[in-house]
């Protein structure tokens, strides 16, 4: 299969309550360091597991420049940022790339993180 072709496709769908503003909601999620420790149920283990073992924003695209998480103005700016994330399943960490389509006082921020095109 050429790259970037996939054989598989997933869409998640969901609603949840927010109480704040578009921009206050992309910066929950520019908060990257406050993703670490999320748990899961494991159903094949039946225990909780600690799914993201580490997650930190990234200055560059190098596992060495970690740095404070996202700003607003830096969420707002129109380039993807990148992040790095480890969870229990992957035998290394992954770069990934945040984009925020859209963060502004009345309008819902919207963010996806994709993997970027290096893993580290």
């Amino acid at each position: 299969m050429p790259p970037g072709d996939f054989s598989i496709v997933t869409a998640i769908s969901g609603e949840f309550a927010f109480d704040g503003t578009g921009e206050d909601f992309a910066l929950r999620i520019g908060a990257v360091s406050a993703f670490k420790g999320i748990r899961y149920w494991s159903a094949s283990d039946g225990c909780w597991q600690t799914f993201i073992t580490d997650s930190t924003t990234l200055s560059a695209p190098d596992p060495e420049a970690r740095r404070p998480d996202f700003t607003l103005d830096e969420l707002k700016s129109g380039k993807d940022p990148d992040f790095l994330r480890a969870d229990d399943r992957s035998s290394r960490p992954v770069l990934y790339r945040m984009r925020v389509s859209e963060a502004g006082p009345d309008r819902p921020g919207t963010a996806g993180g994709a993997p970027a095109p290096d893993r580290l």
